[in-house]
């Protein structure tokens, strides 16, 4: 008997991790997670061959659709996010378009909130699952897809008779009935290419912020077999095809020590060191976490953890609480248990309870850490959260979907909103100058008075009046012009006629404030004055630099930023 083919799919973001390798596939849990619970039901299996297709963001999605259509599939289901929500709409409207009657189901956090307005929106669409659906969508392909199926599972919305409708009831989600798709094989991880993984050993968390998706009314954890994600670090930490790993816990420390010692273990003892990204909260960290922690290659070297804001009536609003002492006991103890770590924090301007005067304040308390790297996001409202459900009450102006970004609230003008998304563009492009950003930091630190985050903003008003590589760019509060904007900018920044601007603005800032600090800044100007003017010499210039000064001298002066090929969508993240 032939089997019926399914096939489900996904777009990822190339060339955020590993940063600037657009070559590495990302292999996305969710339809893997579809597959391996299919494949793992003798009944499903005898009668679907479901297969997983991934696909990047840039790509052509009529072309994919294509591509998907040649095993002529009954069910087409796309695991939907954030950032893939357009070109999923897109694949399938090419999907119906070219296949009429091919099923369309749709998934994921971008769509399990407001699952009727996406039927409304898009025709091609014939069912949204609310939630996890590894258990809903193994019920779907035994029931065949009928309506009658479909009416009694909680939590779905689809098309009968010209209506749309909408069941209500619990999702109860069973992680010991998910296997793992590392050991599957729907995600194979031996078939010669590069790839970035995600490992996830728990859903849920504990915690209630207002912007965050993670969390319930329950706050509670939801942990997949300790011996199933133990096998899968196996599989992942001692194969030579994996370049990067994403722990997409919510903090693999929400969890108790008996789950996340073990994991800690088995990544440290396995035969690979692979950078690894995790999300930390200084609220929870203790001395064993982070000796335990230091043991694994973190990407960046970093302990990274969201800051968000230090304003406590924003974090009250938030349901985030945490003093600012708690952050520096907290980053004392971390630097003093594992001194060769670097920390980097996370924080969201346009939290209501905030304006911009309060964001540049955590700017300049979270300077005072010393960490090696601050990412500044605007706040984004997601149907969901806590904070949707407040939207008129904290007088929220969104900015359309998929991306609800923040153009004002009840605190955050929108004038608020686009000085601080101005301000964001010039301080992570001013990072990019190791150098020009640690003596500037340094000179406010040997001066009482005047704060850190003032002589950045004398820094950047000086830049401003010599260049301003984004003064006419129209910001219309979407990611896609975040990110296009901030590419633009540091692509501009990192031409060497432009880094010797930096330096310039620099070398006179610090004239006024730390005359005696200069030479650093001076060798700066005077290297980028060459190779402005090296013709095509400028490897000639750096290897000449680096046989006299070093090769960390270098990589103090040089600008780090990297100018990626088209396919890179977030060059952010891209340095030497």
């Amino acid at each position: 008997m032939k089997k019926t083919s399914v096939v489900l799919t996904s777009a990822y973001i190339p060339g955020i991790y590993p940063p600037g390798k657009d070559d590495v596939v990302v292999d996305l849990l969710a339809p893997a997670f579809l597959k391996s619970s299919a494949d793992a039901d003798p009944q499903i299996a005898q009668r679907y061959d479901a297969r997983v297709v991934y696909s990047r963001t840039d790509e052509d999605q009529e072309k994919i659709a294509k591509k998907i259509l040649k095993t002529s599939p009954r069910i087409v289901g796309y695991s939907t996010y954030l950032w893939n929500y357009n070109q999923m709409v897109e694949n399938a409207a090419h999907i119906k378009r070219l296949s009429p009657d091919t099923k369309v189901i749709f998934g994921g956090p971008q769509v399990s909130y407001g699952a009727e307005e996406v039927l409304r929106e898009n025709p091609s669409i014939d069912i949204v699952v609310s939630g996890s659906g590894e258990l809903r969508f193994k019920d779907m392909l035994k029931r065949d897809l009928s309506p009658k199926a479909l009416s009694e599972m909680p939590q779905i919305s689809y098309r009968h008779n010209g209506r749309i409708i909408s069941t209500s009831g619990e999702v109860h989600e069973d992680l010991s009935q998910v296997p793992s798709p590392y050991k599957s094989g729907a995600i194979n991880l031996r078939d010669g290419k590069k790839h970035t993984v995600f490992l996830e050993t728990f859903r849920g968390c504990p915690f209630k912020c207002q912007y965050c998706i993670w969390g319930g009314p329950e706050s509670k954890t939801n942990r997949f077999p300790l011996e199933q994600i133990l096998g899968d670090v196996d599989e992942i930490y001692n194969n030579p095809n994996v370049e990067y790993v994403c722990i997409t816990d919510a903090n693999l420390f929400y969890t108790p020590r008996d789950h996340w010692k073990p994991i800690l273990d088995r990544m440290a003892s396995s035969s690979k060191r692979i950078p690894t990204v995790a999300t930390l909260d200084i609220r929870v960290m203790n001395e064993e976490m982070v000796r335990e922690l230091s043991r694994i290659d973190l990407a960046f070297n970093q302990f990274h953890f969201g800051m968000q804001s230090t304003n406590q009536k924003a974090l009250e609003i938030t349901d985030r609480k945490c003093k600012n002492e708690t952050w520096i006991k907290g980053i004392d103890m971390i630097r003093k248990t594992a001194p060769s770590v670097d920390i980097s924090l996370d924080m969201i301007y346009g939290l209501p309870g905030d304006n911009y005067e309060g964001f540049k304040k955590t700017v300049d308390f979270a300077l005072a850490l010393k960490p090696s790297r601050l990412y500044l996001f605007p706040l984004l409202v997601l149907p969901g959260t806590p904070f949707w459900e407040r939207k008129d009450e904290l007088e929220f102006e969104l900015s359309g979907k998929p991306d609800y970004m923040v153009r004002s609230n009840k605190t955050y003008s929108k004038g608020d909103m686009l000085r601080s998304i101005d301000f964001s563009m010039w301080f992570q492009t001013l990072q990019r100058f190791p150098a020009v950003f640690e003596g500037l930091i340094s000179a406010a630190e040997n001066n009482p008075q005047i704060k850190r985050i003032d002589i950045i903003d004398e820094f950047i008003e000086s830049m401003k009046s010599q260049v301003n590589p984004i003064k006419d760019e129209i910001f219309n509060f979407t990611g896609e012009s975040n990110n296009s904007i901030r590419r633009k900018m540091m692509d501009f920044m990192s031409r060497p006629e432009n880094c010797l601007s930096a330096y310039d603005v620099a070398l006179r800032v610090l004239n006024r404030h730390a005359p005696n600090s200069l030479s650093e800044i001076s060798l700066g100007k005077d290297l980028y004055r060459e190779i402005a003017k090296s013709n095509g010499r400028k490897e000639k210039i750096l290897s000449a630099f680096r046989d006299t000064h070093g090769d960390e001298k270098l990589k103090r002066i040089i600008c780090n930023w990297v100018v990626a090929g088209k396919n890179s969508d977030d060059a952010v993240l891209t340095s030497d």
